[in-house]
């Protein structure tokens, strides 16, 4: 009978710790939902790590097609803990198993790399910024000179107005190809650029602009279309005497020379003032001297014709002097009914300092004309003036356009 004292007391003192335990248990809050989530999806992935390591290989360096062949059930728990794991954007981890995956199995590796960036993409294209970042960032802390991650990084960068840190990321993975590679990447690195440049041309972002194709212009000094279009963006934003600095050095240019001018023409007129040319009063007609191709010229004012016209007679003696470009036969309407007639273009064609360029004229018989009359003026040039025919006076004002 003592020996069974001890043993009851022992068995007591057991009854009290369990109820002791169990009452303070009933205390504590449950886990929330995040939580039990996070445990839930962190035990599967531990589940799986488990079995892949498990039955992980032994030997190392990529397995023959044998070995892959007995391996398959091992090879779809590991894609599949890799999945789980980029649906889960715990990329960290991700790199490192990728990593392991790639050492034994490289094609398919790969395969589900490209997988990936491909959603990456798509994810940044839809505004899924932090997740694309996250996923980039993890590869490239593992893999520094990954040229796929690299270049979308680049490209993203584009789209979100780190143009200039972009344009240098661009040409120096690019310049790392060889080959058709870096025929294909340049190809791309060009339409990348142009689509950008469009971009912020369409949106009349001229100091940004500015900006980019100055940056670019150190990697290609050599492209006079991005002088041309720096040049038309300070005068977009009334930099003038900057856009003429541009402009004057690509006067003569064999591409872009004809638009350089055009461009300039622009600026001079800004700086005309308004002046007055005498006109000659012939009958119920005005008639005023001008230039044409530097030659004296003396052409009656018609504000009702669309273009101005070289009478036949003037241009036979003068055509090998002008040495104006044969544009097309066209059909003219005239007082007379319609006839078929040559227009040519000429450099130029200016009075005083008001000149327009490249301007056409249309060679016919006049039927007013009694050998004084060389030609018409019509609106072709007098369109880009503000012009006034001061009858009275007997002058034609001409001021620049507001």
């Amino acid at each position: 009978m003592r020996t069974s004292r001890p043993i009851f007391f022992l068995l007591a003192l057991s009854l009290s710790a369990n109820l002791f335990f169990f009452v303070t248990s009933k205390k504590q809050q449950p886990a929330s939902a995040q939580e039990l989530s996070d445990d839930i999806n962190n035990q599967m992935i531990n589940d799986l790590t488990l079995s892949v390591t498990l039955d992980g290989p032994i030997k190392t360096g990529p397995m023959s097609k044998s070995e892959q062949r007995f391996a398959h059930p091992r090879l779809e728990q590991q894609l599949k803990l890799l999945q789980q794991l980029f649906e889960l954007n715990q990329f960290d981890r991700l790199v490192t198993e990728w990593e392991s995956l790639l050492a034994y199995y490289p094609d398919q590796a790969l395969q589900l790399k490209e997988q990936w960036l491909v959603e990456i993409r798509q994810g940044l294209r839809a505004k899924e910024i932090d997740r694309g970042l996250l996923f980039l960032d993890a590869w490239s802390a593992r893999f520094a000179n990954d040229f796929d991650v690299e270049w979308i990084k680049a490209t993203d960068q584009f789209s979100r107005e780190n143009r200039i840190d972009a344009v240098d990321l661009i040409f120096r993975l690019v310049d790392q190809l060889s080959g058709i590679e870096h025929e294909i990447y340049s190809h791309q690195k060009n339409t990348i650029i142009e689509v950008h440049l469009g971009t912020l041309k369409s949106n009349s972002d001229w100091t940004s602009l500015i900006k980019l194709l100055e940056h670019l212009l150190w990697y290609q000094p050599s492209n006079d279309l991005y002088a041309l279009e720096i040049a038309d963006a300070y005068f977009q934003l009334g930099q003038y005497q900057q856009s003429r600095f541009h402009l004057e050095a690509l006067i003569g240019h064999t591409y872009y020379g004809k638009r350089a001018q055009i461009l300039l023409d622009k600026l001079n007129r800004l700086s005309l003032v308004e002046a007055m040319f005498p006109l000659i009063k012939q009958s119920a007609h005005y008639l005023i001297e001008g230039q044409l191709n530097s030659h004296g010229i003396t052409l009656l004012i018609d504000t009702g014709a669309s273009i101005s016209v070289l009478s036949e007679w003037f241009f036979e003696q003068k055509e090998s002097q002008f040495k104006p470009e044969f544009i097309r036969q066209a059909i003219i309407d005239t007082a007379g009914g319609r006839v078929e007639a040559p227009i040519y273009r000429f450099e130029s064609f200016a009075i005083g300092e008001y000149i327009v360029r490249d301007i056409e004229f249309v060679v016919m018989a006049l039927s007013q004309n009694n050998g004084v009359i060389e030609g018409l003026l019509g609106m072709n040039f007098l369109k880009y003036f503000a012009f006034n025919l001061d009858q009275d006076e007997q002058h034609l004002i001409l001021k620049p356009r507001d």
